[in-house]
């Protein structure tokens, strides 16, 4: 039995070590959620920092979910994916821009290719900071301080946020559920 449970966890490792990073967001609570804003941050430095906020992004109640993922480059350099999962199926609805801040008067539009290849040099590595969700009753900042939290309470729902590291896999995980 052992040896099988080495064997799947063998396989496991192998499919995510090319995962490089993923935003998985779920939403197990009873009400749809809106998410209307992700944000992303420098890795060292407050800036540039960038930000998707059109199209809102409705995930469904009950096991509905959104997944950011950069399966499209091995390159570790990359550190937060700019891709969803509708980017890759071209859904012809979504069509996500990134606004790009350099400083706090400095700012600008780029597509997901465009944040993508920003990223290239490490010292302009961007990784998740937080995302805004509204829940049908209130909205709030999920994610790292200072402007997100990692535990989320509003009426109807709590937002929980964690981060997972396995050598270059870096997830980034957010589960809403019911508050009760």
């Amino acid at each position: 039995m052992k040896k099988y449970l080495f064997i799947l966890f063998a396989i496991a490792l192998g499919t995510t070590a090319t995962a490089q990073k993923k935003l998985y967001i779920y939403n197990f609570s009873s009400y749809d959620v809106t998410v209307s804003d992700i944000m992303t941050k420098h890795v060292t430095n407050y800036y540039p920092t960038l930000l998707y906020n059109n199209p809102y992004i409705v995930i469904p109640a009950e096991v509905g979910s959104f997944e950011l993922s950069n399966n499209l480059s091995n390159t570790p350099l990359y550190r937060f994916p700019f891709y969803s999962t509708a980017d890759l199926a071209t859904t012809p609805t979504y069509s996500p821009t990134w606004g790009r801040c350099f400083s706090s008067t400095n700012c600008g539009t780029l597509s997901s290719a465009g944040a993508m290849t920003l990223q290239s040099p490490a010292s302009n590595a961007q990784v998740f900071h937080c995302i805004k969700y509204e829940d049908g009753a209130e909205a709030g900042l999920l994610g790292t301080g200072p402007l997100g939290e990692s535990e989320l309470v509003l009426t109807n729902t709590i937002g929980y946020y964690e981060e997972f590291v396995s050598g270059t896999l870096t997830e980034y995980v957010i589960v809403i559920l019911n508050n009760e």
